[in-house]
């Protein structure tokens, strides 16, 4: 986890920060359906 985001004071930023990455992740094919 890097320290460019601040949770506590954004957590829906931080949400939206996984969502991406995880979808990401999901769209290369690095997670399974």
């Amino acid at each position: 986890m890097g320290g460019d985001f601040e949770a506590e004071d954004d957590p829906v930023m931080w949400l939206m920060r996984c969502a991406d990455e995880g979808r990401e992740l999901w769209e290369a094919g690095n997670l399974p359906n």
